[in-house]
């Protein structure tokens, strides 16, 4: 980009900025589809998911439109820098808080966990259990059936 571009677009996002300021429902809605597409590749490689990057991308215009209209933008001439800030921060705030929801196994808590196959009184117990359902089985009157259970 020259400089003479570089120029030219800061003056237009510095008008575009002042008709949002003012109230213009047309440069907002110029605002939405001269940036939009910048952004949701962003937010696409952000977050890895075409699905959240759309929704972040609303909440992109959401946060943008507000703090816009309310005079809140410290430089405007600078505002393609001002939503990808935005976009960029709600993305961050949308993996932070999918890292806290996230559950793995603590392998060592895992490791402490008695092996209960290994316990002596609960391999006696089901050895005792086996030995009355086979009684059980062998106390059955047609040979079919025990067959079956066996």
């Amino acid at each position: 980009m020259t400089e003479t571009d570089h120029s030219e677009e800061r003056a237009a996002a510095t008008e575009l900025t002042r008709r949002v300021q003012e109230g213009d429902p047309r440069a907002e809605t110029e605002l939405v589809e001269r940036y939009s597409r910048g952004l949701r590749f962003l937010l696409r490689r952000k977050t890895r998911d075409p699905e959240l990057a759309e929704d972040l991308l609303q909440e992109t215009w959401a946060v943008a439109l507000e703090r816009l209209r309310g005079d809140s933008i410290d430089d405007p001439a600078r505002l393609a820098g001002f939503l990808s800030g935005v976009a960029r921060h709600l993305a961050l705030n949308e993996l932070r808080k999918a890292g806290r929801q996230k559950t793995t196994a603590n392998s060592t808590i895992v490791e402490l966990i008695p092996d209960e196959d290994n316990n002596p009184i609960r391999q006696a117990s089901r050895a005792e259990v086996c030995k009355h359902v086979q009684r059980l089985i062998g106390e059955l009157g047609q040979q079919r059936d025990r067959e079956i259970l066996n």
